[in-house]
């Protein structure tokens, strides 16, 4: 989906296809230096931010820096996450030796994590939920489980994976009761099966319906 969806990395890649996680792109558009990625992402031209999380709190904040006494940097996400037009937080739902099997488009939890990563307060705040909340389209925090979404009174859970068990499953495995949307969901069972989901046909049909700034009625 190339044409589609232009993709960049931080340290320059620009275009392509991602190859790995933490390989460089195939196919690349463009390699710019590393300060003209950030400046691009200092303008608010980026519409959507994909970045990793290690522990999220009620409030929506969101430590990157400190675990267990081990230090490691934020790298670029400050920069990234408060100029994108809207940022998606990824991470695995829990740490410690979790198993997860799914099967016929739906999940199961077969030994829990023992260590939560949505907790009451983060050991370190390394991206505030002061700052995302002003994000102009929202801000997410996907798990391989369930999907949050950030408010203004703090996160509330938005979808939950097929075959899972809310109170068991999600909220037992957290530092702290989040609030429920009033349009939860299931998430689309598509996406854990091992089957094409389709998404470029759906993407041109959203563009298909989107307005065009050119035919905007004259005012």
């Amino acid at each position: 989906m190339q044409d589609l969806v232009t993709c960049t990395v931080e340290h320059g890649n620009w275009g392509g296809v991602m190859y790995g996680f933490r390989e460089p792109m195939i196919n690349l558009t463009y390699l710019p230096d590393y300060d003209d990625v950030f400046s691009f992402y200092n303008s608010g031209a980026l519409d959507l931010a994909f970045l990793g999380f290690g522990q999220v709190d009620r409030d929506g904040n969101v430590n990157e820096t400190i675990f267990n006494d081990v230090w490691s940097g934020v790298g670029g996400s400050l920069d990234i996450s408060f100029n994108a037009k809207k940022v998606v937080f990824i991470g695995p739902f829990t740490a410690g030796g979790k198993e997860l099997s799914v099967s016929d488009g739906k999940m199961s939890v077969i030994k829990q994590g023992t260590t939560p990563k949505f907790i009451e307060k983060v050991e370190w705040n390394s991206i505030s939920s002061v700052f995302l909340k002003k994000q102009r389209n929202g801000v997410l925090y996907v798990t391989e489980r369930c999907v949050f979404r950030l408010t203004p009174e703090g996160i509330e859970l938005a979808e939950v994976a097929p075959g899972l068990d809310v109170e068991k499953d999600i909220i037992q495995q957290m530092g702290f009761r989040p609030r429920i949307s009033n349009d939860f969901r299931i998430m689309d069972e598509r996406i854990f099966r091992p089957e094409k989901m389709g998404l470029r046909k759906e993407l041109l049909k959203r563009v298909a319906r989107a307005p065009s700034p050119r035919n905007k009625p004259v005012q």
